[in-house]
């Protein structure tokens, strides 16, 4: 660790449904760190690592919801519907769509039948 950047993490309002998500698409494994289930003290987290196989583990993709702290009047769920209705099908560009994890793949038959 320590080498640039070594992992992405996303606020939203269930990270469990996200979690799902990666297992079903991406080639990841749970991160050894992870909570229990993904509940921690403070938060429901879903925490994965790519699998490049390294004593590492690989890149870091996390989701949380932390609502055990003040996080302002609005809830992850209420910026979400605001994200929705602002963008809906995302048929038009807007600049925060630029915030993504960016993979590289060799193939994208899979992704393409996934999908």
């Amino acid at each position: 660790m320590g080498n640039g950047i070594s992992k992405s993490t996303w606020g939203v309002s269930d990270p469990n449904k996200c979690g799902t998500f990666i297992k079903k698409y991406i080639p990841a494994k749970e991160a050894p760190d992870d909570c229990t289930g993904g509940k921690c003290e403070c938060a429901t987290q879903a925490r994965f690592q790519l699998k490049d196989y390294t004593s590492f583990g690989g890149f870091g993709l996390h989701t949380i919801n932390c609502t055990n702290h003040p996080y302002g009047e609005q809830s992850l769920s209420d910026i979400e519907g605001k994200i929705h209705a602002a963008w809906g099908d995302f048929k038009t560009h807007h600049p925060f769509m630029d915030y993504n994890a960016g993979f590289w793949a060799p193939n994208l038959d899979t992704y393409v039948t996934a999908f």
